[in-house]
């Protein structure tokens, strides 16, 4: 959804596009393995990116010496979850051949962090630096990043608040529904007592929710997600509560015409039902999530999910505040409106290099 929203961006600023896949290969059209096969597929990749490294990196560089510029954006691009990781090297060799050849290159809407050490941290602000124009799609990011360069760095939004509104009419049903988007703690904290903890959280929070007579609705946008949705789902064992798969953005938004409300910790996922008018409640796993919320003014409505079975009450009492409030659409939608303006530095910066004047 990031990548197809930036591609539109630029398309529509009047470049012609070589799109590269940031995770290493060249982006080719295709139908989408289904849900039961991605496992096996994403270990056939793991194995595919190895053996291609090499053929790739000739490839990009060949392919950027036909270019004018490299255009870089979206996603949590620059972050290090352990402290032996070194993303800020990945990212800064895709610049460091761009400027090898003489090219402009251009980050839009980059959202960083979090970094474990310092070092990481300026490694980032080093590849970021080396850039000629960049763009921060939240605060947070901007004031992770922006070093000393400040004048060449702005702060924009992320390209998914752009998405049109598409779901024209409310859920088709009286019945209420509650989407409930989780997330697998164990992708980012090894801790069984903590997956424990947040799974006997979501369970408490949904029991609660059906209580007050919600349907329930448990997915994920992310397939690695899908063992907590399970265990969810089979701890509930109640006939209100079903399981959605996800697998393209067209279902998502299948899923969201029908709910009154969501509640979820993947922040793209909420973000597409903020555009849609849906109701979102954060679950925060990251700074980013917290930073949302803030972009959004609504920081009353994001509760960290290390916190998650202590505070279901108080998420229970937003859901209910949320569900049909006018008020709060009206919000909304005024934010949305001031999101699209401060979107259009991307646009003006696209233009600027493509009349020469940057």
């Amino acid at each position: 959804m990031i990548s197809e929203m930036l591609y539109s961006d630029v398309k529509n600023n009047g470049y012609e596009i070589t799109k590269c896949s940031y995770e290493g290969s060249f982006v080719i059209t295709g139908n989408k393995p289904k849900i039961s096969e991605r496992f096996f597929l994403h270990q056939i990749n793991r194995v595919r990116r190895k053996i291609n490294k090499i053929k790739f990196w000739m490839n990009f560089e060949k392919e950027i010496k036909k270019l004018d510029a490299l255009v870089i954006g979206g996603g949590n691009m620059i972050m290090d979850l352990t402290p032996d990781t070194k993303a800020a090297m990945h990212f800064n060799r895709y610049i460091s051949i761009a400027k090898k050849h003489n090219k402009k290159v251009v980050v839009l809407s980059v959202g960083i962090g979090p970094f474990q050490t310092m070092n990481q941290q300026n490694k980032a602000i080093e590849a970021l630096e080396s850039c000629d124009f960049v763009t921060y799609r939240d605060e947070s990011s901007y004031l992770l990043g922006a070093g000393n360069k400040k004048d060449q760095q702005y702060i924009s939004v992320d390209p998914v608040f752009m998405l049109p509104k598409q779901l024209v009419n409310g859920p088709e049903t009286k019945q209420q529904v509650i989407g409930i988007g989780v997330i697998d703690t164990l992708l980012f904290d090894p801790s069984m007592e903590r997956y424990s903890n947040t799974l006997n959280g979501y369970v408490n929070l949904i029991n609660r929710l059906i209580e007050l007579d919600y349907d329930i609705v448990v997915f994920s946008t992310e397939i690695a997600d899908y063992n907590m949705v399970n265990d969810v789902v089979n701890e509930c064992n109640n006939n209100r509560v079903s399981i959605k798969y996800v697998e393209n953005s067209d279902e998502l938004l299948e899923l969201y015409s029908n709910l009154s409300a969501l509640v979820a910790a993947r922040m793209h996922s909420l973000i597409i039902a903020y555009t849609q008018q849906i109701p979102i409640i954060g679950i925060s796993w990251q700074q980013k999530v917290s930073s949302m919320f803030k972009l959004i003014d609504s920081d009353e409505l994001c509760f960290e999910i290390t916190e998650l079975s202590e505070q279901v009450e108080d998420i229970v009492n937003q859901v209910k505040y949320s569900v049909n409030n006018e008020n709060l659409r009206l919000k909304n939608e005024v934010k949305l409106q001031e999101f699209k303006k401060k979107y259009d530095i991307n646009s003006y910066i696209l233009n600027e290099i493509k009349k020469g004047n940057k």
